[in-house]
């Protein structure tokens, strides 16, 4: 399928995998797409994310398992939709056994934010964040910004994406979709 019959289908539901046929083979191979982060609670007028750093194993070469890193699973992050204007609540919780950070690259929030934000978080640590999204449309990232091992642990899967929009219409994002 080429990047314009995707773009011109209908992008069904999040549970969709989305099948790539290899160039020099006849073998269909399913691309996971990550799932979009649902609020864990609203509370007065407040939308609540829980993300959690976690270890985890992936299959990433057939028939074998690798060691990753993954936000609230095994491996990368899920996506996560924010309004501009919206407040917002990011608790998160390091369930690594290594430190690390939660960092939202791009986004545009106070100094305050960005500095609670990169604060490092123990192994078993839990931290809360909160902010007005005052970001334009975009499609930013987050990944852990720890000294000194920050390559690694994206390198092993810690990162996810993030889709700001100026209005409420997010009917057409039902998945994020990468070409390869």
């Amino acid at each position: 399928m080429t990047p314009n019959e995707h773009r011109n289908m209908d992008m069904g539901t999040q549970d969709e995998v989305l099948v790539l046929q290899e160039d020099k083979a006849e073998k269909l191979k399913p691309l996971q797409l990550p799932k979009i982060l649902a609020p864990s609670s609203k509370e007065n007028n407040t939308t609540i994310y829980d993300i959690e750093a976690k270890s985890g194993e992936a299959s990433i070469k057939s028939g074998e398992k690798t060691r990753t890193l993954g936000y609230n699973g095994n491996y990368l992050g899920p996506v996560i939709r924010l309004q501009k204007g919206e407040e917002v609540t990011f608790r998160t919780k390091n369930s690594l056994d290594e430190e690390t950070s939660f960092h939202w690259h791009g986004l545009v929030v106070s100094d305050d934010v960005e500095r609670d934000r990169i604060k490092l978080s123990k192994p078993i640590a839990k931290k809360s964040v909160n902010f007005q999204v005052s970001q334009d449309a975009a499609t930013l990232w987050f990944h852990p910004h720890p000294e000194g091992k920050t390559a690694k642990q994206v390198y092993e899967g810690l990162a996810g994406l993030i889709y700001t929009k100026e209005n409420r219409t997010f009917q057409h994002l039902k998945s994020a979709v990468f070409y390869l």
